[in-house]
């Protein structure tokens, strides 16, 4: 795990990584999330986590992780995302099953 130290001294803060990890599986776990607005977030990483941000460190840590470190968080992320994609519906289709924008 060299790489994710490395990672996190140049670029990031000490524990990026494995905070993005817990802000992304609570994000992925709590689809109403999806719904705050961005505007309205405190800023707070550990109130109200971005998840664009999170997924964003977990992206770059898997890029700088050797082979087989990169595989198994690739798989703890994917894993998540595909909940996420089950779980969070576009705005548009939230109470309109047609998928199109409210009139």
């Amino acid at each position: 795990m060299r790489a994710i130290e490395q990672l996190e001294r140049s670029r990031l803060w000490d524990q990026a990584v494995s905070d993005a990890l817990r802000d992304w599986s609570w994000l992925v776990h709590h689809p109403e999330s999806a719904m705050w607005d961005p505007a309205e977030r405190c800023g707070v990483q550990e109130c109200c986590p971005d998840p664009d941000e999170a997924r964003f460190i977990l992206g770059l840590a898997v890029s700088v992780l050797l082979t087989g470190d990169a595989r198994i968080l690739r798989m703890q992320v994917t894993a998540l995302d595909k909940v996420r994609r089950r779980t969070v519906r576009h705005p548009f289709e939230i109470g309109n099953r047609t998928g199109r924008a409210p009139a």
